[in-house]
């Protein structure tokens, strides 16, 4: 196992919502790190906001800030999973289920 040193960064890649890697990269001059878990938070939820998924790859500092940030990633995933798999089982028989429009359930 290689040594964290300062050229080394670490990156969790999601794609269609699941996390599919983590992995070292070398830093980069023009490579974005956020500074805080609020700062890779807020990149998280706005890229959800923007895009309706939060994919994208998302670099840190030291392997346990990436580790624990792909499972916030895939707990984010979890309780959409859940949320959504309540209102469907709650549906009436022949109802539509329309969960990105307004008023959801029809």
């Amino acid at each position: 196992m290689r040594a964290v040193t300062a050229e080394v960064v670490f990156e969790v890649t999601i794609v269609a919502n699941l996390v599919v890697s983590i992995r070292r990269a070398e830093r980069s001059a023009d490579m974005h790190i956020p500074e805080s878990r609020l700062a890779v938070s807020t990149e998280l939820a706005r890229n959800h906001q923007k895009n309706g998924c939060i994919d994208g790859c998302y670099r840190f500092e030291d392997p346990e800030q990436a580790r624990s940030f792909a499972l916030l990633a895939l707990d984010f995933v979890k309780r959409t999973i859940d949320k959504r798999s309540e209102q469907v089982e709650a549906l009436d028989t022949g109802a539509e289920y329309l969960p990105d429009r307004v008023g959801t359930v029809q």
